[in-house]
C-alpha cells in the first residue's frame, strides 16, 4: 500500500504525522519545527511521541533533544498501540466503564431515582461507545460487550448472584433489548459512510486500500 504524506496542518494542536520511514519522519518534524518558528510557537519536546509499527526502533530528534518512542500512545480518546490492534483500548474502555458504574452505584442504587433515568445515565456516562468507531469487533469483543450490556443493567436491579435470573429476564424487566453492540456498530458504519464521502482523504485512500 502507497500512503501520502499530507502536509496540510488544520490546527497547532493533536497533529500526527504518518510515515514509512524513519527518514520521511526526522525531515516531517524538522519542517514543523521550522514552520512553527516562523509562528512564534513552540514545540513541546515533552509532549510529543514517537511510536513505530511491530516495535521498530527509529531515532528522531527535534531541536536538538530526542523524542521519546513508546508502545503505546494516547491520541485524544484514542490508545494507539504498536502492533496496530484496538485489544489494548478496548479492554481499557471497558474497564473504565466498570469502574465509572462503581463509582455511580450509590446513584444507581437510589430508589428516588427512576429506572428509565439510570439507564439513561448508563448510557451516557458508562457505556465505553465513544471513540468506538475505529474498534475491530470480533466474537470476543462482540461476547465482552454484551456480557457489560447486562451486568451493568444487573447492577441497577441489584440481582444478586445468588438469583437464579437470566438475561432475558433481566433485560425484560428493563425493557429493553441489546443495545450497547448495535449502538458501537452503527457508530463504525456512519464513521465509514461519512469517510467515504470525503475527497482527497488519506483515512479513505487507506480504506479503499488505493
Amino acid at each position: 500500500m502507497d500512503f501520502r504524506v499530507d502536509y496540510k496542518l488544520e490546527g497547532a494542536d493533536d497533529i500526527i504525522l504518518l510515515v514509512t520511514s524513519e527518514a520521511e519522519l526526522q525531515e516531517l518534524v524538522d519542517r514543523l519545527d521550522r514552520v512553527s518558528a516562523n509562528y512564534s510557537l513552540l514545540v513541546n519536546v515533552d509532549k510529543n511521541k514517537v511510536i513505530g509499527s511491530d516495535g521498530i526502533a527509529c531515532c528522531i530528534l527535534i531541536q536538538n533533544e530526542l523524542l521519546e518512542q513508546v508502545d503505546t500512545l494516547q491520541y485524544l480518546v484514542s490508545l494507539i498501540t504498536e502492533d496496530g490492534e484496538c485489544t489494548t483500548e478496548f479492554r481499557t474502555r471497558l474497564n473504565r466503564g466498570h469502574a465509572i458504574g462503581a463509582l455511580l452505584q450509590k446513584v444507581l442504587k437510589s430508589h428516588s431515582i427512576p429506572i428509565s433515568m439510570k439507564i439513561r445515565l448508563m448510557k451516557v456516562l458508562v457505556w465505553p461507545a465513544y471513540g468506538c468507531k475505529s474498534w475491530t469487533l470480533r466474537k470476543n469483543e462482540e461476547t465482552r460487550l454484551g456480557a457489560f450490556d447486562i451486568k451493568r443493567l444487573i447492577k441497577i436491579f441489584r440481582v444478586s448472584r445468588s438469583a437464579t435470573k437470566t438475561n432475558k429476564w433481566v433485560l425484560n424487566k428493563a425493557g429493553v433489548k441489546r443495545e450497547l453492540l448495535r449502538t458501537v456498530k452503527t457508530t463504525k458504519i456512519a464513521y465509514c459512510g461519512h469517510t467515504m464521502r470525503k475527497q482527497g482523504s488519506l483515512e479513505k485512500d487507506i480504506m479503499q486500500e488505493s
